[in-house]
């Protein structure tokens, strides 16, 4: 395991590779993340163009 502070996924949703269903990849990783006990604060789903600057998500 990795010990990331956070899981920030990227792409999904934007390239057709898979035989899901639009924005059924985002609500499969956040089941599987509270499957896996991820806290909610630790997920962290970008909007389109959305930006994080590192310190303010640290604190």
């Amino acid at each position: 395991m990795l010990k990331a502070q956070f899981l920030i996924p990227i792409h999904y949703d934007v390239f057709p590779l898979g035989k899901e269903q639009f924005l059924e990849a985002e609500e499969e990783l956040i089941s599987e993340a509270k499957n896996l006990g991820i806290p909610k604060k630790q997920l962290q789903i970008l909007k389109v163009g959305q930006h994080v600057q590192w310190q303010d998500t640290l604190l």
